[in-house]
């Protein structure tokens, strides 16, 4: 039963890791992995305050990846609906453009093994998140009658913002997983 509850642990650390280019909550789900495991096992891997530590770490992650690609999007003149054009093209791109190009790369990458197969599978919907939220924003700011040349500035600005974000999220969700198979292990 100890092998299964490792094992469940280390999953969904790793899909908290997977998460997070899509600009979905990974460390969030990160966090409370930790958490449900260190009260599965009596506190004794993972102490009470480092599990404080690593929520602390996901609040922060979540709440800077939002603040970047805001930074980032207002920095390059993008209005308030073009922000959330963002937001919800990120989201739309991850999931319809991911949906179409997974089964594709995912093949593809098969002929590199189980791992390339993965990665194949992974490309899609970060490239989708990303497309999103530069098609997103260009369409919100095209649609205000803004120049053809002020909506992809804007649109690039929200990209690199979105860059920035998932970059630290993702060296703050390594940093919480060393952090939580140091403790383990």
């Amino acid at each position: 039963m100890e092998v299964l509850g490792i094992a469940l642990f280390v999953l969904f650390l790793v899909i908290g890791l997977l998460m997070v280019p899509l600009g979905l909550p990974g460390t969030v789900v990160i966090a409370l992995d930790a958490l449900v495991f260190s009260w599965a096992t009596g506190w004794e891997k993972i102490a009470p305050w480092m599990v404080g530590v690593l929520v602390l770490m996901a609040v922060v992650s979540e709440v800077a990846d939002n603040v970047l690609t805001v930074a980032g999007a207002k920095k390059h003149g993008t209005s308030k609906g073009g922000q959330w054009a963002a937001f919800i093209g990120g989201i739309a791109g991850a999931v319809l453009l991911g949906g179409l190009l997974t089964p594709v790369l995912g093949l593809i990458g098969l002929a590199g093994g189980p791992v390339g197969g993965l990665v194949g599978a992974l490309i899609g919907p970060v490239l989708g998140a990303f497309v999103g939220c530069f098609a997103g924003v260009w369409a919100a700011e095209s649609a205000q009658r803004r120049s053809q040349g002020e909506a992809v500035k804007a649109a690039w600005g929200a990209i690199l913002g979105r860059a920035m974000g998932v970059a630290l999220k993702l060296a703050l969700s390594a940093a919480m997983i060393v952090t939580c198979l140091t403790a383990v292990f």
